[in-house]
């Protein structure tokens, strides 16, 4: 998960740099939505079983790394305009997570609403990051 991560934010630098300057909140928003829709992320293509052998093998503090959080959402947030000054860094990244969390746990969902409910999270993520109620 964390190599595909790194991969989508290697992409969406690159699309900053093409533009030669930090990225509007709609081009970086357009570009996350990319990120939950079943083509792009092979958390659709998991089963259970096999998320469940993954996460058994994770030690626990790889997968809670708050220090990793903030880096990750400074990192990012530093090539979009607009950004909202009081950030809460906790708040930001529990917007992935939580559609991790879904994908993750897929089988207890109606997934064919899933990349439409990704959409609205996604959306509240953009109002969160822009500073809009």
């Amino acid at each position: 998960m964390l190599v595909c991560y790194s991969y989508q934010n290697g992409k969406l630098a690159q699309l900053a740099a093409d533009k030669k300057g930090k990225l509007t909140m709609d081009e970086a928003f357009e570009w996350y939505k990319t990120l939950y829709r079943p083509q792009e992320n092979p958390l659709y293509h998991v089963s259970k079983k096999d998320m469940d052998w993954i996460m058994a093998k994770i030690s626990p503090e790889r997968l809670f790394r708050p220090e990793v959080d903030i880096r990750t959402g400074r990192l990012i947030l530093s090539m979009i305009e607009g950004v909202r000054e009081d950030i809460d860094y906790r708040v930001l990244a529990n917007f992935p997570k939580m559609m991790a969390l879904a994908l993750e746990n897929k089988d207890f969902m109606h997934q064919e609403a899933l990349e439409t409910n990704f959409q609205m999270i996604v959306g509240c993520m953009y109002r969160y990051v822009k500073g809009e109620s």
